[in-house]
Formats: structure tokens, sequence, C-alpha cells
């Protein structure tokens, strides 16, 4: 019945599996971190850092989450009000059955040189 209600609504068949796009996800080393920005042309910009804390157990995944509880109003108040970085200003927490992740993200018009420093001395 959802088919059926999507395909009338949107008027579209669901994309054949090996035309879907493929995800995959990246198991970091230990100690290790990712940052990922993209500068465009426009004025659209992010900037995503992530962390990954290992194999996802109930205690870790608790342990984040109490993270994400006690990080995540501080940083928004200080990069979205106070800073004025931007559409989205968030930490997050993330689990699933390969790790457990926190990540902070900001979605900009202002310059990726400025937001990259201002929230890596933050996080310190």
């Amino acid at each position: 019945e959802v088919s059926e209600r999507l395909y009338s609504t949107f008027r579209a068949d669901a994309l054949e599996t090996e035309l879907r796009p493929k995800y995959e996800k990246v198991q970091l080393p230990t100690g290790k971190s990712l940052q990922f920005w993209d500068q465009v042309n426009g004025k659209n910009n992010a900037w995503l850092l992530a962390y990954q804390f290992g194999k996802s157990t109930p205690e870790l995944d608790m342990a984040v989450e109490v993270g994400h509880s006690i990080l995540s109003v501080p940083f928004y108040h200080e990069m979205r009000t106070q800073r004025g970085f931007g559409y989205i200003a968030q930490a997050m927490a993330h689990s699933d059955a390969l790790t457990t992740s926190f990540g902070f993200l900001i979605q900009s018009d202002r310059s990726v040189k400025e937001i990259v420093p201002t929230t890596e001395d933050w996080i310190k």
C-alpha cells in the first residue's frame, strides 16, 4: 500500500538497485579523526568533523549520548548564536552495528577558512 501511494503521489518507480548510490562506511584507525569540508563558488559551505570511538556497545553508546547532551547546546550557542555561523550548527552522536561516533556539523554562507579554526579552537 505504501509503495502504491508513493507511486501515485510522485508518479515514479523506484530506482533499480544497481542504479542506486552506493554508500560505504569508513572505519578510522584508533585515535584518528576525519574532517570534511567543501568550499563552493556559491554561498553555501559545509564543514563536518567526526570522531569514531570503536565498536558499538551499550556502554559506549550511552557515554557518547551523555557527551552529546553536554556539548550540543554550548556548541550551537557559540557557533550559531554568538558567532553567526550558518544555517546549521550542531553536535551529533551516532551509533550503528559497526561503530559509535560523535560529530560536529556547520553549514554556512561563511568561508570554511573561517569556520575550521574557530570550531577546532572550541573543541580543544
